[in-house]
Order: C-alpha cells, then sequence, then structure tokens
C-alpha cells in the first residue's frame, strides 16, 4: 500500500537522495508497474539482490 502512497515515495526518494546511511528495501520484480519502483531499480548508486533458495541464508 505505501507505493501508491505520494508522501511515501516523496519522503523515501529524499531518504536515498540524502545518502548518509544504509538502506535496505524490497522491492517487487516485476517491472514497468510503479514509476517509483522502477525509479529505485535504476539508481546507479543502489546494488539490487534477487534473493533465492540458494542464496537466502
Amino acid at each position: 500500500m505505501e507505493l501508491f502512497s505520494h508522501s511515501f515515495s516523496e519522503k523515501t526518494k529524499k531518504a536515498f537522495n540524502e545518502g548518509s546511511f544504509k538502506i535496505l528495501a524490497t522491492i517487487p520484480i516485476a517491472k514497468n508497474v510503479l514509476p517509483f519502483v522502477d525509479e529505485l531499480r535504476n539508481r546507479k548508486d543502489c546494488t539490487l539482490v534477487q534473493v533465492t533458495r540458494e542464496n537466502r541464508n
């Protein structure tokens, strides 16, 4: 539900842009569903790790 909140999106973008701390986040796998998620996914300063059965521990 938070992903559909403009206020949440703006505050999250601000937190990512400040860069003063590390953020661990989860995002949906599907691409091109929500522009906000795609924005986070495409950031050069973020690392995307897909959790699988093999690497989840």
